[in-house]
């Protein structure tokens, strides 16, 4: 497929299906036409969230030449493979001829720019192992042969962060920290390495490709990095991150040969393009052990049987649709998932929702709004704009492609007429936000397509995506903990706190069971603000002094009228067998045993 934009640069990324591959794609879809390069039998479930973006195509390897019948402007290639388990003609193939063969046909169609992933074992001459020689065979061959092609070739180190190969090293040790693995036997691990973050290295690469007027000729660049440590120093690090008993046996095992303990960490070249590495060691480490943390309780729960669907998600990289892409992503198979940020797909936006339908749509999971409340009630056109006519926008695309739609709906619909509520009662909104969803949910009943509408008790999950309560107090409690007051005043309104993924996975059952119409979904049981913040008070040892007030008093400032006490009866939801909700305390200390907390 031919990609036509002559307005913007086009990037073909090789390697496209990997670690660094898909980052690369993912910075650089924002300002340029991307073509992403894969392997035939490659993988692609990295590129799930994007491979329907306007400005990406995905090829599966073929012919070379074939590439070059679209406009290419750059090419980066990330092609490697560093398995020494690989027979040595793999390796020299994948590292040398591969990468020869592309530039030659670059510089025969005059490509702009070529860049190269090299890797710092190359530049130890002292190094004869296949994977080396193969790199610096092919980082000479760049510098030699790149007439009026410039080239620049990036040195990287290690890699590490969310999203990486749980085979790799980093992501080996912290799983075998977090199961409670006794020991692990190593070398003396004094070798240091310059540890890149994965969106320090992804930022890098668009760095390059955004400043390459200032380049010229061959250079050869150091992808550096905030920490130039020991892998000792790494392990530790981890061990620290995770409070773990793990025994780490340092010496019990050789160094490798030709083993280098000191690599050059300047990056003084990508600094005079302004690129700067950001990401601290712990920092970086902090998130890629939060998502294994993560990724380890999503696992325990039964795999879904939904198979075979393709699935539009609007709002998904919010709290609550970033919880359904990530059931579906890791829990689910053969489906096929359409993530989409206000970017790709703004639902205010009628026009937008075309690009969509030859798809063969079966389902939508409407997530896109706006979900402050207090917004909402300062902004109501706007509200109204995104919320009511966005959702209007989705009917119109579910009629005339006949799919279902999903429709996450909030309590705030209720006042405070009762206290209880059930899926017949009535439901009068106290606020514009409540009003406009209430709308949205209406005009989803009245249009004749299918439906799922799950009113829901208020919720947390999503981590740094968590504009909620437990989102905003958590940092706060933080906050004061390090201060003199160490006493913090909260409100006794009542709700029923329910975790993104429990939400999102009850949703994805009903789904398979074929079950439609309107439930609520909350927790088990019910709590004032003050009884969610004791349990984060004792989970994440604050040793704060909590004083239970009227949530009046600490909601003064407030725009939106909320209700003080609102629950929602699940009997409906537990008539169909699928109620799968847990106690609101159980799943707020498995959400808050993450090392996202340890702030």
């Amino acid at each position: 497929m031919l990609i036509k934009d002559k307005l913007m640069k086009t990037v073909l990324v090789t390697g496209a299906s990997g670690f660094l591959g898909s980052s690369i794609v993912k910075k650089l879809a924002i300002s340029y036409k991307v073509i992403a390069l894969v392997r035939k039998n490659s993988d692609t479930s990295r590129l799930t969230s994007i491979e329907y973006s306007k400005n990406i195509k995905i090829i599966k390897l073929g012919d070379i030449f074939e590439l070059f019948e679209n406009k290419i402007d750059c090419i980066i290639n990330t092609v490697g493979n560093y398995n020494l388990q690989s027979p040595n003609d793999k390796i020299y193939e994948d590292n040398y001829k591969f990468g020869k063969n592309l530039f030659d046909i670059a510089t025969l169609n005059n490509i702009d720019l070529f860049v190269n992933c090299s890797s710092f074992y190359q530049l130890e001459k002292s190094r004869e192992d296949t994977y080396s020689l193969a790199k610096r065979r092919l980082s000479n061959y760049l510098k030699e042969h790149r007439k009026n092609t410039k080239v620049v070739d990036v040195v990287i180190g290690v890699l590490y962060g969310p999203g990486d190969n749980l085979d790799k090293f980093i992501p080996w040790i912290i799983q075998n920290n977090i199961t409670g693995l006794n020991h692990i036997d190593l070398s003396s691990c004094l070798q240091k390495r310059v540890y890149s973050y994965i969106s320090d290295a992804s930022n890098a690469f668009y760095t390059i490709i955004s400043e390459q007027e200032k380049l010229k000729g061959y250079q050869q660049v150091n992808l550096g990095g905030n920490s130039v440590v020991s892998l000792k120093d790494v392990l530790l690090t981890i061990k620290r991150l995770l409070n773990s008993t793990i025994t780490y046996n340092f010496g019990i095992k050789p160094t490798n040969t030709n083993e280098i303990f000191n690599p050059d960490s300047n990056y003084k070249d990508l600094k005079l393009l302004g690129w700067e590495p950001k990401i601290t060691l712990d920092e970086g480490l902090r998130r890629t052990i939060s998502e294994l943390q993560f990724l380890a309780n999503l696992r325990s729960r039964t795999q879904l049987k939904l198979s075979n669907k393709t699935i539009l998600i609007t709002g998904a990289n919010g709290m609550l649709g970033s919880g359904f892409v990530q059931i579906l992503k890791y829990l689910s198979k053969s489906n096929i998932i359409i993530s989409t940020t206000r970017s790709q797909l703004d639902v205010r936006n009628k026009s937008h929702f075309n690009q969509y339908d030859n798809l063969d749509i079966d389902i939508i999971i409407h997530c896109a709004a706006i979900v402050n409340a207090d917004y909402c009630e300062d902004n109501p056109d706007e509200s109204n704009t995104t919320i009511v006519e966005g959702t209007k926008n989705v009917v119109a695309f579910a009629q005339r492609n006949k799919c279902l739609i999903i429709y996450p709906q909030s309590f705030l619909i209720f006042g405070n007429e009762n206290e209880e509520v059930d899926e017949e009662s009535n439901a009068v909104p106290i606020s514009v936000y409540g009003q406009h969803k209430l709308k949205a949910e209406n005009c989803i009943k009245e249009s004749g397509v299918q439906y799922l509408i799950l009113r829901l008790g208020g919720f947390f999950g999503g981590y740094s995506k968590d504009k909620n309560f437990v989102g905003k107090i958590v940092p706060h409690m933080f906050r004061i903990s390090k201060s003199e007051i160490r006493t913090l005043q909260i409100g006794d309104r009542i709700w029923q706190p329910t975790y993104t993924i429990d939400i999102a996975y009850n949703v994805l059952l009903l789904t398979e069971n074929e079950i439609t119409g309107m439930f609520n979904i909350a927790s088990k049981e019910s709590a004032s603000f003050f009884d969610v913040c004791e349990v984060i008070n004792e989970t994440l040892n604050l040793d704060l002094s909590l004083e239970k007030v009227s949530y009046l008093n600490v909601e003064k400032n407030a725009s939106a009228p909320r209700p003080k006490k609102l629950l929602l009866n699940t009997k409906l939801l537990s008539k169909t067998g699928w109620n799968k909700q847990d106690y609101w305390d159980k799943s707020l200390i498995k959400y808050l045993d993450n090392t996202f907390f340890n702030l």
